[in-house]
């Protein structure tokens, strides 16, 4: 880390609780709205606490829903599209098969969640998922 990147870091680690806390109300909202559709929430144990750092979805659709939301304007993320035991540097590693990993690698996508995200935005990504899950 440099002298610049500890300067930022100074100044907002302070506000990570609040910043946790924006992320944890954006993600309620968007699990109040997405439970009960074909796409599957995050999971979150009552043994602890989730930050979201990402909002992950899962779909057995994904392709198709992430093209569409990016026409919509909408910005995803698919974060491990090849899982590790199937990537090349690992192959020797690997002797075993992975299903849940590979299925995983196929159906999860991230939506949209950061601290600033106003509920305009929620409201809007919302709307586009359940008009791509009545298609």
């Amino acid at each position: 880390m440099d002298e610049l990147q500890a300067a930022i870091l100074n100044i907002k680690l302070p506000l990570l609780d609040s910043y946790i806390e924006k992320r944890r109300t954006a993600a309620k909202f968007y699990n109040d709205n997405l439970e009960n559709t074909k796409y599957i929430i995050p999971f979150e144990d009552h043994k602890g606490k989730h930050s979201y750092h990402l909002y992950i979805l899962q779909t057995d659709d994904r392709e198709h829903i992430v093209n569409d939301l990016q026409i919509s304007g909408i910005s995803t993320g698919v974060y491990y599209p090849v899982p590790m035991h199937k990537q090349k540097v690992y192959k020797k590693a690997f002797t075993c098969n992975l299903p849940n990993s590979e299925n995983l690698a196929k159906r999860t996508f991230a939506i949209p969640l950061f601290p600033e995200i106003t509920i305009n935005e929620l409201k809007y990504i919302v709307m586009q998922l359940m008009d791509l899950f009545t298609k």
